[in-house]
C-alpha cells in the first residue's frame, strides 16, 4: 500500500498502481491520502478528456513521450521523487496548438515531439527557480505541487535541463549512426533505429505530396 494507491509489482521489476476512487455523498469525487488521513478530490474522467485532448493535438506522441521520461526515471534512476501525475501534467500542459501553428511539424515524430515537449518544459522550469503551484488541469480545484519537496522538485529542475540538452544533441546530430548512439547513450542499447529507415534520421509523419521531409524529420 502506497499514499494513495495499491502498487502491483510483476515481470521483470514492472508495476501498475491501482488508485481507488471513492464516490461520497453529494457525488463528490475522492481518493484516499493516506500519510494525511483525508479525502482529496478528484476527477479522472475530467483528466482523462484532457489527456486525450493534449495527445491528440500532439498526433499522438505525448503519450509516448510520457512513457519515454518515466523510463528515465523508473530504470536510469533520473528525477526519482518526482509523481507520475506531476510527470503526466506537467508535459501534457506543454502541448498546445499555439506551438502547432508557429511549427506545424513540431510534434510530427516521436523524436521531434519528444525534443519540442521537453525542450519547452526545460524553458517553463528554468523559469521558476522556485516550486511553482501545479494545478490538476480537470479542473477538481485541487493542485499537485505538494507532492514535491522544495530539494526533489530543485532536482528534477536541474535534470530535466541535462535532458534537453541531451535529447537536442542527439537530435541535431547530422550523422545518423552518432545520433543512433547518442540517444542510446540516454536510453540504452535497447531503443534501436527504426529497421529500413534508410538515410533519414526520422520518418515523415503522414506525408502528403506537396510535403518534403528533411534529414531532421521536419516537414517543408
Amino acid at each position: 500500500r502506497k499514499c494513495r494507491c495499491v502498487r502491483v509489482s510483476y515481470a521483470n521489476d514492472m508495476h501498475v498502481d491501482i488508485v481507488p476512487h471513492v464516490i461520497l455523498s453529494g457525488w463528490r469525487e475522492v481518493i484516499v491520502n493516506r500519510d494525511e488521513n483525508i479525502w482529496e478530490d478528484t476527477n479522472p474522467q475530467g483528466f482523462t478528456d484532457w489527456m486525450k485532448k493534449q495527445d491528440q493535438i500532439a498526433g499522438g506522441n505525448l503519450r509516448r513521450v510520457i512513457r519515454l521520461i518515466k523510463f528515465l526515471r523508473d530504470h536510469k534512476n533520473s528525477f526519482t521523487g518526482t509523481r507520475s501525475i506531476l510527470l503526466t501534467t506537467l508535459l501534457g500542459e506543454r502541448v498546445s496548438e499555439l506551438s502547432k501553428m508557429s511549427d506545424p511539424s513540431c510534434y510530427s515524430n516521436l523524436p521531434t515531439a519528444l525534443r519540442t515537449i521537453v525542450t519547452d518544459l526545460d524553458e517553463w522550469l528554468q523559469a521558476r527557480p522556485n516550486r511553482p503551484s501545479i494545478a490538476d488541469p480537470s479542473g477538481s480545484g485541487v493542485t499537485f505541487d505538494h507532492r514535491w519537496s522544495d530539494e526533489t522538485y530543485s532536482y528534477f529542475r536541474d535534470r530535466i535541463h541535462v535532458h534537453a540538452a541531451e535529447i537536442e544533441d542527439a537530435y541535431a546530430e547530422p550523422d545518423k549512426d552518432r545520433s543512433v548512439q547518442k540517444w542510446q547513450a540516454l536510453f540504452g542499447d535497447g531503443f534501436k533505429a527504426p529497421a529500413g529507415s534508410g538515410p533519414a534520421k526520422f520518418a515523415p509523419a503522414a506525408p502528403t505530396k506537396e510535403t518534403t521531409t528533411g534529414r531532421s524529420g521536419r516537414a517543408g
